[in-house]
């Protein structure tokens, strides 16, 4: 996005937005806003992720909650099924060999 000078820039919460920058929101992300999360370092060292929301005259960065999957912060299921994890799957052998008519579009 193009930088505008004298544009006001403004911190905000998704929950302080007014009705007005809520339905903005909305029409700017109706997809999600996903691709658009930013992570921003305040100077305390907090992690707060923010996404940009644009008016004619104010540039806000729209504080987001985000859900982040911490790696290990989950337990690993037992599963009796496999004996090793590098063990080969006996069923997925005749699943490469076989041609389904359907599949010939693919060829």
């Amino acid at each position: 996005m193009e930088k505008q000078v004298g544009k006001k820039r403004i911190l905000t919460s998704y929950d302080k937005l007014s009705d007005e920058l809520l339905e903005l929101f909305a029409q700017t992300y109706s997809h999600g806003y996903r691709d658009a999360v930013v992570p921003v370092t305040k100077p305390s060292g907090e992690t707060i992720y923010v996404v940009r929301l644009e008016t004619e005259d104010v540039s806000y960065l729209v504080r987001v909650e985000v859900k982040i999957d911490a790696a290990g912060d989950y337990e690993e299921e037992d599963n009796d099924s496999y004996e090793s994890e590098n063990e080969p799957i006996e069923a997925a052998d005749q699943f490469a060999d076989e041609k389904d008519d359907e599949d010939s579009d693919f060829d």
